[in-house]
This record gives structure tokens, C-alpha cells and sequence, in this order.
């Protein structure tokens, strides 16, 4: 297994990257989560990112 541990800016590349593929946050999350385990960032936080992209982007 991977010793790779994402930093804040990659799981938020990584959330920008799904929200352009109109991904949900849940969605996004558990992708996350499936993905880095306990290194992906919380639900909550997710859902905030997802909230900035939108309101950033329109």
C-alpha cells in the first residue's frame, strides 16, 4: 500500500476535480473517504468546499 498522504491542497484539487464531473459533495466524500481513509477531510468540510466552488463559480 501507498505511504502517500494528500495534503489539504490536494484533497481540494481533488473536490474541485469532482464538482466539475457534477459529482455531489456526498458523493465526492465517500470517494474521498474510499480513497485516502482516514486522511480525506470530513464531511462537513466537504459540503463548505462544494458551497465555495458554487458560490465562486457563478
Amino acid at each position: 500500500m501507498s505511504s502517500f498522504v494528500p495534503t489539504n491542497y490536494d484533497l481540494r484539487t481533488a473536490l474541485i476535480f469532482c464538482y466539475h464531473l457534477k459529482k455531489t459533495a456526498a458523493e465526492s466524500h465517500r470517494m474521498l473517504v474510499e480513497t485516502y481513509g482516514e486522511h480525506a477531510l470530513g464531511k462537513t468540510q466537504c459540503f463548505e468546499w462544494f458551497k465555495k466552488f458554487k458560490s465562486d463559480l457563478t
